[in-house]
């Protein structure tokens, strides 16, 4: 059985027959979880040793021409990761010793479990209260009996699942392989015509959905001979996890504690950690940059790490450490800003504190900032995840967050499979008459975007108006 977090829980209506575009299925009743009703898979191999296995062999007789398929997901799939590689196996074995193998490839056949992602060839068939569960059919050699089918752990990082399996006989005929469970059976949806977005779901661009800025310069990034800063990991102590954790730091060029400095808390994405943000983009080059341009004002800035678990590294399934990313802003308000304003020279004031991030932390930043306005007056979220909480639970009282705002910096790709999420906040705050920034450029889900989100938005921070444009 798959018993992962409260993140991977899968929430049903219904258990028992259900029928997906024309195909029956039974899926099993878990029984308060007392029965394991979904096969999981996992890599044998890692850092840390596996509990759940590496393959399963469902036994099955006679000629079959089909095996059709409840599964289609996978924690760490497309879109969080994009890599056309091998997910899972499907492997027939025959009475007379040959095999044949079926693979099912992440971002074709395979999707996300933790959201509606559409991929080509499979189709999305269930509902399991914001999980999704996927129908696919494989057609198999008939000429000769089976004796089983395994299902392998594939090459990738990910977990793929099976619900239920339906073989079908050479015959015509239907037989019903249990494996797990699901919800009331939804109808495959028609999409109307839309761009398919190179991450997530297909794309819908609006009037509003345009750039507010270029492209940044080349080399913005850049080593260049300027003044630099420092980046430093430092070691803190969180009551809220319950062990050391540890955060990266950087402080601008002559740094000193006879100043005091406004900070910026910029947060990571799912897959990645206090380092990520490093990998990515280099904000330590970009503020020394634009530092020595005149162009942003010297802060702090605090890359923490958001999952706020005891084995806070992204490894195995990272998917299942969602709800981490939840608790953290426990951590980030009780243990994280107490820790920075003890250590460093920093303006304590609300005005003086500022919090940006990418993916899931772009999700972090919309919930964490416009819930804790008396702490955060700058937000900056970059191509936000589907953990952002509604605008309307966000923002129950207008009149405060247009007065404790100093400024909300929201921004997307326009090839970016999430922007719907981004473009119903500004849909929100436009018809609020919240002000706000809402820059869409010619990105996906990506490095490139954030980077230049980064750019842009450190010239706006801590300043009396956004940068120009």
């Amino acid at each position: 059985g798959f018993r992962g977090g409260p993140g991977d829980k899968f929430e049903l209506k219904t258990y028992g027959n259900v029928e997906i575009e024309g195909v029956p299925f039974e899926l099993q009743d878990p029984q308060e979880g007392r029965t394991a009703n979904i096969v999981a898979l996992q890599s044998s191999g890692g850092r840390f040793p596996s509990t759940l296995p590496s393959s399963v062999s469902v036994p099955c007789s006679g000629n079959v021409s089909a095996i059709h398929l409840l599964g289609g997901v996978a924690g760490f799939a497309y879109p969080i990761n994009r890599e056309e590689t091998t997910s899972l196996i499907v492997r027939c074995q025959y009475e007379d010793g040959t095999s044949v193998d079926h693979n099912l490839i992440n971002g074709k056949q395979i999707a996300s479990y933790q959201e509606k992602v559409d991929v080509p060839e499979s189709k999305f068939a269930i509902d399991a209260n914001g999980k999704q569960i996927r129908y696919l059919k494989i057609p198999v050699d008939a000429s000769k009996p089976l004796k089983s089918i395994d299902f392998v752990k594939g090459e990738n990082r990910s977990t793929p699942l099976v619900f239920a399996v339906t073989v079908e006989s050479a015959e015509g005929d239907e037989a019903h392989k249990t494996v797990t469970s699901d919800d009331k059976p939804q109808p495959a949806p028609q999409a109307p015509p839309r761009r398919r977005g190179g991450f997530g779901g297909p794309i819908e661009l609006g009037p509003d959905d345009v750039a507010v800025y270029p492209a940044p310069p080349e080399g913005f990034m850049s080593e260049r001979d300027v003044p630099h800063g420092k980046l430093e990991m430092v070691e803190y102590e969180s009551k809220t996890v319950g062990t050391t954790r540890k955060m990266q730091v950087y402080t601008p060029p002559n740094y000193t504690a006879d100043k005091k400095y406004p900070v910026l808390y910029l947060l990571h994405g799912i897959g990645g950690d206090e380092t990520e943000w490093q990998r990515f983009a280099s904000p330590n080059l970009i503020l020394d940059n634009l530092l020595a341009e005149g162009k942003a004002v010297p802060m702090i800035v605090v890359m923490p790490n958001g999952r706020a678990q005891k084995n806070d590294r992204a490894e195995g399934n990272v998917m299942a450490s969602a709800p981490a990313f939840a608790v953290f802003e426990r951590d980030l308000l009780d243990d994280v800003i107490p820790k920075i304003e003890s250590k460093y020279s920093v303006d304590t004031s609300r005005e003086k504190r500022a919090i940006a991030g990418l993916s899931m932390g772009g999700g972090q930043s919309f919930n964490f900032g416009l819930g804790n306005l008396d702490t955060f007056a700058w937000v900056g979220p970059f191509s936000a995840a589907p953990n952002t909480k509604p605008a309307e639970e966000l923002i129950p009282d207008v009149e405060k967050a247009k007065k404790k705002l100093s400024l909300l910096w929201i921004s997307c790709g326009n090839k970016d499979g999430l922007i719907r999420i981004s473009q119903n906040m500004h849909q929100f705050l436009k018809s609020k008459g919240i002000d706000h920034v809402w820059h869409v450029d010619g990105h996906g889900h990506d490095p490139a975007h954030w980077s230049s989100s980064l750019y842009w938005f450190s010239q706006s921070v801590f300043q009396d108006k956004p940068a120009a444009k």
